[in-house]
Order: structure tokens, then C-alpha cells, then sequence
């Protein structure tokens, strides 16, 4: 069940798994692991209230994982600690500092703009072929412009859908 844009423990852990295989072997070559990866936490009387994993690359910070004390979520960790990540990136040069594709609300407050992603399918299995042609599919497309809706976009669309024509 969410609830304001928490995930279940469960639906944390499903993710977790999904995304160890790529941490675990990132992670295993020392010299990258050093080199890009950052954790940066927030404490309050020495304990961490919120944390952020990232990567620095080429100028660019990108913001992968972030977590908070359900404790403190009153006095919002996470975004304390975004606006110091913020602050460190300037003060480190970046260029750029991603917060990653996915729909989040917060996102939308923060960026000033949305990159265009470009994904590339490419099947190696009957299945995948399947996947593909679902996805190159007018229903599906469509299925993915609703999953992508902020909730803040509803009233727009539909006033535009619903609107009278001049007379």
C-alpha cells in the first residue's frame, strides 16, 4: 500500500533485490566504487536520519538512492539533505546535478526541466519479441503515456479534453 509516495516494506525489498546485482558488481571493482560512488547521510544526535547514494561522473552528480527515518518525516531529512547535495555539487563543479528518471512529485518541484530519455529494445528471445511489439503498439504507447502522468497534469488534460468549443 503507498502512502505519500512511501513504498511497502515489501515493494522496498522486491526493488532492493532487483537493483543488488548492479550495486554488488559496481561495488566489487574497488577502483570505480571509489572513484564514483558517494553516500552522503544527514545525522541528528549521531544517528542518520536520511541517507543519499550517488554516483560523480564527469561532472554530472546523479542521485540513485535515498532513504529517510519515517521518525523525522515531519521535518523532511530528505530534502534537507537534498539541498546540501545541492550545495556540495556546486562547490564541486558539477555541472549537472540528475535526479534520474522516474515520475517522483518531488522532481517536478526541483528540476527546472525534463531530459528526454531514449530507451533501445532490442529481443533476444521470443518473449522480448513480444515485449517489443507490445511496446512499438498504439495501445501500449498509450499504456505508457498514462503510467507517466503526474497527478498534477489530470485537471489539465481533462480540461482540455472536456472543453467547449468556441462559438
Amino acid at each position: 500500500m503507498k502512502r505519500k509516495g512511501l513504498i511497502t516494506q515489501e515493494q522496498g525489498l522486491e526493488y532492493a533485490d532487483r537493483m543488488r546485482g548492479f550495486y554488488d558488481a559496481f561495488v566489487a571493482d574497488t577502483a570505480s566504487a571509489s572513484e564514483y560512488l558517494r553516500m552522503a547521510t544527514l545525522t541528528l544526535d549521531g544517528n542518520v536520519v536520511a541517507a543519499q547514494l550517488g554516483f560523480l561522473f564527469g561532472g554530472t552528480f546523479s542521485a540513485a538512492l535515498s532513504a529517510y527515518d519515517p521518525a523525522c518525516e515531519k521535518f523532511a531529512p530528505s530534502i534537507l539533505l537534498l539541498v546540501d547535495l545541492l550545495r556540495w555539487s556546486l562547490e564541486n563543479n558539477c555541472a549537472i546535478f540528475d535526479l534520474l528518471p522516474y515520475g517522483e512529485s518531488y522532481k517536478y518541484a526541483w528540476a527546472p526541466k525534463e531530459a528526454k530519455i531514449t530507451t533501445y529494445l532490442i529481443p533476444c528471445s521470443l518473449r522480448g519479441t513480444v515485449l517489443v511489439a507490445w511496446r512499438r503498439s498504439r495501445l501500449g504507447a498509450m499504456a505508457r503515456r498514462l503510467v507517466r502522468l503526474r497527478p498534477a497534469d489530470i485537471p489539465r488534460i481533462l480540461r482540455k479534453r472536456f472543453a467547449r468549443p468556441s462559438p
